[in-house]
C-alpha cells in the first residue's frame, strides 16, 4: 500500500469513529512528518531510498490498529471514555427512571394547577376529569415516547464526547430493555366512577411468560412491550445511517 492509500485510509477510519476533521488532519500530519523523519535517516544511513520508504511505511504498523489507538487515545481524555459503563449503561436506566418518577408526582399537581388557574370552582382530589385524555396522551408519550429520546440523547453524547457506536448501541439497548420490562400506567377512572379513583404509577411486565399469548388484553401489552424494546434501537440505527452518511461525504 503506498503512503497516499494508508493515509486516506487512516482518514477515512478516524473519520467514521467520529473524530473531528481537525483532531484528523493534525494526527495525520503528524505521521506523515514521522515517517519522513524516519525515511530520511534511514537514507542519511546510506539505505537505498526505495527501501527506506518501504520501511518508513510499514513501520507505521496496521492502519486499522493504528487507528483504534488513535481514537482510543482522544475518547480517554473525557470522563465519559473513561467510564463509559457508568455513562452508557447505568446513566440511561437511572434517567429513564427519575424522569418517570418527576412525571408521576409531578402530574396531580400540574392538572390541579391548571384547573385552579382556569377558575375551576370545584375541588377535586385528583386531576379534573377533562384533563384525562391529556394525561393519558402524556403516558403514551412516557412509554412510547420518552425511550427514542434518550436513546438519540445518548448516541449525541457518544459522538461528542469520541465513546464510538458501540457505546452509543449500549445505551439503546439497555433502554430498549428497560422499556421492555418496566412501564408507566395511567388508571382513568369511567365517567359514573368516583374521581378519586384515578391513579397513576409504574409497573413491570412478565413478558417471558407463555401465558400472555392466552388473552387479548395480555397480548396487547406484549406487543407494546416489543414496540418500547424496539423505539430505543430504531432511534440508534437512524443516528448510525445518518451519522455514517454524513461521515462519508466528509471523506
Amino acid at each position: 500500500m503506498s503512503d497516499s492509500r494508508a493515509f486516506d485510509r487512516l482518514r477515512h477510519l478516524l473519520i467514521h469513529r467520529g473524530l473531528p476533521l481537525g483532531y484528523v488532519d493534525r494526527a495525520i500530519t503528524e505521521l506523515s512528518e514521522h515517517r519522513e523523519n524516519g525515511k530520511h535517516d534511514a537514507m542519511a544511513d546510506g539505505m537505498d531510498p526505495n527501501l527506506a520508504d518501504q520501511i518508513s511505511l510499514e513501520n507505521l504498523g496496521d492502519i486499522d490498529k493504528l487507528a483504534a489507538v488513535i481514537s482510543e487515545r482522544m475518547r480517554r481524555r473525557t470522563i465519559l471514555g473513561r467510564h463509559p459503563v457508568l455513562f452508557f449503561v447505568i446513566a440511561p436506566v437511572v434517567l429513564l427512571f427519575l424522569t418517570g418518577v418527576l412525571a408521576i408526582l409531578a402530574t396531580p399537581i400540574i392538572c390541579n394547577l391548571i384547573h385552579t388557574m382556569s377558575g375551576g370552582a370545584v375541588k377535586y382530589e385528583g386531576p379534573p376529569p377533562y384533563l384525562y385524555p391529556h394525561i393519558r396522551g402524556f403516558f403514551h408519550f412516557l412509554n412510547f415516547g420518552l425511550l427514542p429520546i434518550l436513546a438519540l440523547a445518548m448516541c449525541l453524547t457518544a459522538r461528542k464526547f469520541f465513546c464510538g457506536f458501540r457505546w452509543a448501541f449500549c445505551a439503546s439497548l439497555i433502554l430498549g430493555l428497560a422499556g421492555y420490562f418496566f412501564f408507566y400506567h395511567v388508571h382513568i377512572p369511567p365517567a359514573w366512577a368516583d374521581p378519586g379513583e384515578f391513579g397513576i404509577g409504574y409497573g413491570f411486565g412478565n413478558w417471558l411468560s407463555p401465558e400472555i399469548f392466552h388473552r387479548r388484553e395480555c397480548t396487547l401489552r406484549f406487543l407494546a412491550a416489543v414496540t418500547r424494546l424496539l423505539l430505543p434501537l430504531a432511534a440508534f440505527g437512524l443516528f448510525y445511517y445518518l451519522h455514517s452518511s454524513r461521515r462519508l461525504l466528509k471523506s
